[in-house]
């Protein structure tokens, strides 16, 4: 935990920017003080928090004899014949049948996509995820689910703006952030590298080049990754990345929370690719690096670009990990890009540039199509043009694997949980007035890189908000 105090109120930060009114000052009167402006995460002497009416006892509420309790025995759990349970599922699943082709809800395509999708990484079942697909163990995998049986029924059909709502919400049921949807044309096919690889962008190992065909499946050979032109769309969704651990990126604890966030992205991939083959559809991925993700979230409005090149999301900020992207013959609903402020911010702000150890960020005030420090900064982009050698040799050079210390000092990687950060957003995105103003007072309330690296194992932090 922060050793930062303050007794600046919300009221006071707000008559600060000029933002109090009738409605405001009336909300921020009654605000607590920020006696400890990191006190919306918890103390670092916190124990598990529960509700109040919660108590701890000695002994459980259903009563246990523990000189009569044994241990148990698997084998006496086998309370059917498997071979009846075997028939009876058959049955089950002809109902199941049934109820598909006479499109009960609950039962539609999506439906069972979605379920059997749940069940990808239960038991060991993934073997591996290539170009077109998970490649699934039958022996741990749900046949009853198979792909014999599924040939036999009628593939998932909607219109655009059906489908978009359909894949988003299963996307985030299975653990992503914010989902968006590009067509791929003329303009944006250019966001697809034309060659991309198995392994890290660092290494340039095994690169083969990915192209278009008139073919009906995608597939892959040594020499090329083949995206058939019917895949006219690209799925693109971020993960959460954990708040607190970016802050503490100089340590190996800190770099857990990008690995993670990584780790994160390949199964998200391998769901992404099972559900969209559960609908009748291509999902083309597989773990290849295959895009300029950063450029596909830009322009399909997940974020805005920053300084150091990494998306901004609005609802998010730094500390979320964009996946390769997903190419897919599904038809979709495109989103577009926005607009937040955030990369008008980053024009007067410059802590990441100054917080980085390498001076690989850049540090002019305005974006250039110019300032070329390689031949990893791509033409046609107006930006901040970054040394990214310099950046993966301190990877390797420094304390530890990766850095990420531009994503831990952002202005915005924050909580939600003080309403004044809302505030703050709004206006951003409004006006630039008080950019630099916003920067000194990130910096004024401490916020940034953290030095008390072993707090983060004495915060209590909720178990489903992977971000803490």
């Amino acid at each position: 935990m922060s050793e930062f105090h303050s007794t600046i109120s919300r009221r006071d930060f707000m008559k600060a920017l000029g933002l109090t009114g009738a409605s405001i000052g009336v909300a921020s009167a009654a605000s607590p003080i920020f006696h400890d402006l990191d006190e919306v995460s918890s103390s670092a002497s916190a124990t598990w928090k529960r509700p109040w009416y919660v108590k701890q006892t000695d002994e459980p509420t259903m009563e246990v004899d523990w000189d009569k309790l044994e241990r148990y025995d698997v084998r006496k759990s086998i309370v059917i014949d498997p071979l009846e349970a075997q028939q009876l599922q058959a049955a089950q699943m002809d109902r199941w049948d049934q109820g598909t082709l006479d499109n009960k809800p609950g039962y539609r395509m999506r439906d069972r996509s979605l379920s059997q999708t749940c069940w990808l990484y239960q038991g060991g079942s993934l073997a591996y995820s290539n170009w077109t697909g998970p490649v699934v163990n039958a022996l741990f995998y749900r046949e009853f689910e198979s792909d014999e049986r599924w040939a036999t029924l009628p593939k998932w059909e909607a219109t655009p703006e059906e489908n978009s709502k359909t894949l988003r919400a299963a996307l985030k049921h299975l653990g992503a952030w914010q989902v968006a949807f590009l067509p791929l044309d003329e303009r944006t096919k250019k966001l697809i590298l034309s060659y991309g690889n198995m392994s890290t962008p660092i290494l340039r190992s095994g690169a083969r080049e990915i192209v278009f065909e008139d073919v009906d499946k995608g597939y892959e050979t040594t020499t090329k990754i083949v995206i058939p032109n019917k895949c006219k769309w690209a799925i693109v969704y971020t993960v959460a990345q954990s708040n607190e651990l970016s802050r503490r990126t100089t340590t190996p604890l800190g770099v857990a929370g990008f690995a993670r966030g990584y780790s994160d992205l390949i199964i998200m991939e391998g769901f992404t690719q099972q559900f969209l083959k559960g609908l009748g559809y291509q999902g083309l991925a597989g773990n290849t690096f295959n895009a300029m993700v950063t450029g596909f979230g830009v322009v399909s409005g997940l974020g805005e670009s920053s300084r150091a090149s990494f998306m901004l999301s609005p609802e998010y900020g730094a500390t979320v990990r964009q996946s390769t992207v997903v190419f897919t013959d599904l038809p979709l609903e495109p989103t577009k890009p926005i607009d937040a402020g955030m990369f008008k911010f980053c024009q007067t702000c410059k802590k990441c540039a100054e917080a980085c150890p390498s001076s690989s960020i850049n540090k002019d005030s305005e974006p250039s199509w110019d300032c070329v420090t390689g031949p990893w900064n791509n033409p046609g982009i107006k930006g901040f043009k970054n040394n990214y050698s310099s950046c993966f040799k301190y990877w390797l050079q420094g304390d530890t694997f990766g850095c990420g210390i531009c994503q831990g000092s952002c202005v915005f990687t924050k909580f939600d949980d003080a309403s004044v950060h809302e505030i703050v957003k709004a206006t951003v995105a409004s006006t630039p007035l008080f950019n630099g103003f916003f920067r000194h007072m990130d910096d004024f309330f401490g916020y940034g890189m953290r030095d008390d690296i072993d707090s983060w194992w004495d915060e209590d932090r909720p178990g489903n908000l992977r971000r803490y």
